[in-house]
């Protein structure tokens, strides 16, 4: 339920201040795109920087694999 209270508070204020979870969620976000924005900049040609900015797209694009366990500790 606190997801939900700390979005609504989000959402009547428009701010994340005085908010932590929201607030670090949006700084891990930022400086992932900062990241990957540097990444792709710092290639020379427009080429270097499509093949970079492609294999983004791509690690995107891949389904994420969970670890959950059963309720007797195994591996699904």
């Amino acid at each position: 339920m606190s997801g939900f209270l700390d979005y609504h508070s989000y959402v009547v204020r428009g701010s994340v201040r005085d908010n932590p979870a929201l607030e670090r969620s949006v700084m891990m976000c930022n400086g992932v795109s900062q990241w990957v924005q540097l990444m792709i900049l710092s290639r020379h040609t427009a080429q270097q920087r499509a093949q970079v900015f492609t294999k983004f797209i791509h690690v995107a694009q891949r389904p994420k694999k969970t670890n959950k366990k059963t309720k007797n500790g195994q591996k699904e």
